[in-house]
């Protein structure tokens, strides 16, 4: 019977999680922590917006080099084109005529795959 009577009923103890929130402790103090967790948050932000910024930048000059080059390419088949109609009024003969339009053809024709293709590659 002396066993029963030391085996008195015990309120059972609060676990340690239900008592008080469980903190992480550091290495160093709380202050310096907490300084060091906001620096590393604003520099993570930082690094996301530059990012983004970065981004948009590229894309806005590749728009504009290629709306350059479009503009470009239209000035120069114009100035082109409008040579090759002046080409043939020039010239004297079919011999003339075939020659011009062929030469305009292969101009008009290297300078698209010069100004669209080549900068691509």
């Amino acid at each position: 019977m002396i066993g029963a009577c030391n085996q008195e009923k015990k309120d059972p103890q609060p676990l340690p999680a239900e008592s008080a929130p469980l903190t992480a402790r550091t290495l160093l103090p709380p202050p310096v922590a907490s300084l060091i967790s906001l620096c590393t948050a604003t520099a993570s932000l930082s690094l996301r917006i530059g990012g983004f910024l970065s981004t948009s930048a590229i894309n806005i000059a590749r728009v504009g080099a290629l709306t350059g080059f479009d503009v470009g390419r239209l000035g120069l088949e114009s100035v082109l084109s409008r040579a090759g109609q002046d080409v043939p009024l020039s010239s004297t003969g079919r011999i003339g005529n075939v020659a011009a339009e062929e030469l305009l053809g292969r101009v008009v024709g290297e300078l698209v795959a010069a100004i669209v293709v080549e900068p691509f590659h």
